[in-house]
């Protein structure tokens, strides 16, 4: 019986916080994303604001090093897994990162948008904007309090 796309994207991401930036670290998710990857992969940021979308895990290697490159730290805690359309799942995210140039410790919220298609991952998507990313992974606005 094949993996849910929650099982296969459970998979790829570490439990805890994790440092990219730290030797080794991206090596590993990228080996490990490179095994789920199905053979039509893309990953990047949808709006290619920020990192341009990349068609196999060895270019998206690439892009993610060049990117961390300016980072002292790149810290990701994942806060959690939301499943979405037929296929998609939300990965909800907190990030802590320091730049090298001034040593500035920026805060982030993020979320991936992972897609799922026979048991391999097809698309990541990279969003800052959880409200965008909530949109492409087919679960609506959230709910406003108050």
């Amino acid at each position: 019986m094949a993996a849910s796309p929650l099982e296969v994207v459970r998979a790829l991401y570490p439990q805890g916080r994790v440092d990219l930036a730290a030797p080794g670290v991206l090596d590993g998710w990228i080996a490990a994303l490179t095994e789920l990857a199905h053979p039509d992969f893309v990953g990047g940021d949808p709006r290619a604001e920020l990192l341009p979308i990349t068609s196999d895990p060895e270019d998206f290697a690439r892009v993610w090093r060049e990117w961390l490159s300016a980072w002292e730290t790149w810290r990701v805690d994942i806060l959690g897994y939301e499943e979405g359309a037929p296929g998609r799942v939300l990965v909800d995210m907190e990030i802590e990162a320091r730049s090298k140039k001034d040593s500035v410790l920026v805060p982030m919220r993020g979320a991936n948008v992972v897609h799922v298609e026979d048991g391999r991952i097809k698309r990541i998507e990279l969003h800052f904007d959880r409200e965008a990313a909530r949109l492409s992974a087919g679960l609506g606005a959230e709910p406003r309090s108050g």
